[in-house]
């Protein structure tokens, strides 16, 4: 038994009459009699008195029907409620979001998702962008804020933000006259990059390779503020994204790289393999209305 079935049994209780219920249905006579025939056998019950001109129900009809007129009533009242859930949404969110990114872009997502779904938890996971990628793949995590492009072809990316990377130096350094820097002028300087654990400074080694030299490194921090304050106090230098190096406002000087731009696209990853509730459908629009 199914909810077509009753549905079609309710039309024909309601008009008496076969004929009357197929101009309503928009299916053939014979095609109802079927049905009506199907459902008899399921219930092992006569639903229809035929020996008269008019249907007339019988008593196992008289109470499929008042039955089926509760069953389709609660049906319509579920979509209803289903439909209209949007408004309603509950329930709890793992997001992933490396430090460095957080302080960045989350905020402002938060705020406009909590002013518009206000029910809904968030639980914060901070890891670097190659750990969150990969508790995404395994369903640890519902999405993240992670550096694109991701290697998994499990995952899916909405892009929040491309920007350039900069060269940040000591204010004493012999390039503080340059206007702009080419990659390989830094390639006998002492580097401070983050660690390993960041997608940055996967992009960045490559970049540095690519301008055929391995950086020499000689801190490693997961700590953005740390590292432009080893910059500060003169113990290297480090190429960041440009919105990381304004947002200090430190002593050290910026410089545009000129031979390579190396780009900070910053997204949101879920998987496409997996489930998606309504609260993570309900971030996924807020980040394409915001951005």
């Amino acid at each position: 038994m199914n909810f077509r079935e009753l549905e079609v049994f309710r039309i024909i209780a309601e008009y008496k009459s076969f004929t009357l219920a197929s101009e309503q249905l928009y299916i053939s006579q014979p095609s109802l009699s079927k049905t009506i025939k199907k459902l008899e056998e399921k219930l092992n019950a006569e639903l229809f008195d035929r020996s008269n001109r008019s249907l007339q129900l019988t008593d196992e009809g008289k109470l499929l029907y008042n039955k089926t007129l509760i069953i389709l009533r609660e049906v319509k009242d579920l979509e209803g409620k289903l439909q209209n859930n949007e408004g309603q949404i509950s329930g709890l969110l793992r997001i992933g979001i490396p430090q460095i990114l957080g302080s960045f872009f989350f905020p402002k997502i938060s705020k406009y998702f909590k002013d518009h779904y206000p029910h809904v938890e968030i639980v914060i996971s901070e890891e670097g962008s190659l750990l969150t990628e990969k508790r995404v793949h395994k369903g640890e995590l519902d999405a993240a804020i992670a550096v694109l492009p991701i290697h998994n072809e499990q995952l899916q990316e909405q892009v929040i933000s491309d920007e350039p990377f900069v060269a940040c130096l000591p204010y004493n350094h012999s390039l503080i006259n340059e206007k702009t820097i080419q990659m390989k002028q830094l390639q006998d300087e002492t580097w401070i990059m983050f660690d390993r654990s960041f997608a940055l400074r996967k992009l960045l080694e490559e970049s540095c390779y690519k301008s055929n030299f391995r950086p020499n490194t000689l801190y490693s921090t997961t700590q953005w503020d740390l590292l432009l304050s080893l910059v500060e106090a003169g113990l290297g230098i480090t190429v960041i994204p440009k919105p990381v190096a304004l947002k200090w406002h430190g002593s050290f000087i910026i410089r545009d790289l000129s031979d390579s731009y190396i780009s900070w696209r910053v997204g949101l990853i879920t998987n496409k393999k997996r489930h998606q509730s309504h609260a993570l459908k309900a971030l996924v629009r807020s980040i394409h209305e915001l951005y």
